[in-house]
């Protein structure tokens, strides 16, 4: 018995049409699925970016905030370089974009809250070092206050330092000379940079990331404020100054006869008036002399004038 297509639609769906609804609700929902998977990845992917970021940031802000205090006395004349402790070190190891292995002298920052005077000179040190237990390297960093009685270029043994970032791909620091070069190693104890400090310096910094397949990293140049302080010269400038001074007083305390050198030649109206006064100081009658002209001054010492 053949039923009509009214009595078809009264006895409900066939199999292949649920199969078909089946087929059509899967691909939608895989269609869903994935834009969601896919979408909860890139997430997670832009907060381990800006997590590595902002590592990276604080990192080099600690390492330039430390270059920037970089202090150093030029070494005088007379003293010997192992007597000398002011050095600003660079070495490169592992890094492929600069210095790996710095120590410098520094202004330490001001400690708030400490009571009595503190010491507010020291040394800094970084050193990348391999990680033990894990892939890439290590950053570490050290301090202490005060300086040694003579020079040490020794780094700091690892275990005294304090770890600042790990699961770094390259750290590495360059410095500038006053002729604009760049250079991967520095020492103010040798002979090419003397006497030195860089007028500027580029970190440079590059964190792994397993997640995606360009590790994120960051440069950044600074300048060094502080250039060497020579001591030596300092106090001669002050020494020269300070004998100038005293010429002038010298000059100054000059008496009228201390100052001219042929009193009988002197105009006689000039004569009347210095007279009576050759002890007295010259510089009072300058001006006088000087009403004169030439046929007074000529007869008087130039010191004088």
């Amino acid at each position: 018995m053949r039923l009509t297509v009214r009595e078809r639609a009264s006895l409900g769906f066939t199999l292949i049409e649920v199969l078909a609804v089946i087929l059509l609700t899967s691909l939608v929902l895989g269609m869903a699925l994935d834009f969601y998977v896919d979408l909860s990845n890139r997430g997670n992917q832009a907060t381990a970016v800006t997590r590595t970021w902002r590592r990276s940031l604080a990192v080099v802000d600690r390492v330039s905030s430390d270059l920037q205090r970089a202090f150093l006395l030029v070494k005088p004349t007379e003293r010997d370089w192992l007597s000398h402790p002011w050095v600003f070190l660079g070495e490169r190891g592992h890094s492929e974009s600069g210095a790996d292995r710095i120590k410098f002298s520094t202004r330490r920052a001001p400690q708030h809250g400490t009571k009595g005077p503190t010491q507010d000179l020291g040394y800094v040190a970084y050193v990348l070092l391999p990680a033990v237990d894990r892939e890439g390297y290590e950053l570490l960093r050290w301090s202490r206050p005060g300086l040694p009685e003579g020079l040490d270029r020794d780094l700091p043994n690892p275990q005294d330092m304090q770890v600042v970032a790990e699961e770094i791909a390259d750290f590495g620091v360059q410095f500038l000379d006053e002729s604009g070069q760049w250079w991967d190693e520095w020492d103010s104890s040798q002979l090419r940079h003397s006497n030195e400090l860089p007028s500027a310096a580029k970190i440079h910094l590059t964190f792994l990331d397993s997640e995606t397949s360009k590790a994120p990293s960051i440069e950044r140049r600074i300048n060094l404020p502080m250039v060497p302080i020579d001591l030596e010269a300092l106090v001669e400038r002050d020494d020269a100054l300070a004998g100038g001074g005293e010429e002038e007083e010298d000059a100054e305390g000059l008496s009228v006869a201390d100052c001219i050198l042929d009193f009988d030649a002197l105009p006689e109206e000039l004569q009347a008036v210095i007279e009576n006064s050759l002890d007295e100081p010259i510089k009072p009658f300058l001006s006088t002399i000087e009403e004169f002209g030439s046929a007074a001054e000529q007869h008087l010492d130039p010191e004088c004038l």
